[in-house]
């Protein structure tokens, strides 16, 4: 349950950096104000979004897009990693979290960032197998 809840922050951090390096994705705030508090349980509830939607959606795109990727040399996974970003930015908006994407291109940078940190988090967590 821990490893759940490491995973969990890694997703969220990797988020907000997205959230501070890409142009075209944010996090607005939510009615009059938004406090530390509740801009970290948003930030959570997202990773939340964007690891369910990675878990069930991901491998049915891949899985469907397979020849496109074999033909892109795995290029098209930045296309899928967008996708996946924008549905997470979709559902986000849907439950009025203030997360937002504002475009393709956005989403591509985006997954970008957070898979160079995710990445980054990979190295860094020790894997107990």
């Amino acid at each position: 349950m821990g490893r759940f809840f490491v995973h969990l922050f890694a997703t969220a951090v990797a988020l907000f950096v997205a959230t501070k390096v890409v142009p075209g994705v944010r996090m607005d705030p939510v009615g009059p104000a938004l406090t530390l508090g509740q801009y970290v349980v948003n930030l959570g509830l997202i990773a939340i979004i964007f690891g369910l939607v990675n878990a069930i959606i991901r491998p049915l795109i891949k899985a469907s897009t397979c020849l496109v990727n074999l033909l892109t040399l795995g290029l098209f996974t930045f296309v899928i990693n967008g996708v996946m970003l924008l549905i997470t930015s979709a559902i986000a908006q849907s439950f009025k979290l203030g997360f937002h994407v504002d475009g393709f291109l956005a989403a591509i940078e985006g997954a970008i960032v957070v898979g160079v940190m995710s990445f980054i988090f990979g190295f860094l967590i020790p894997d107990r197998r």
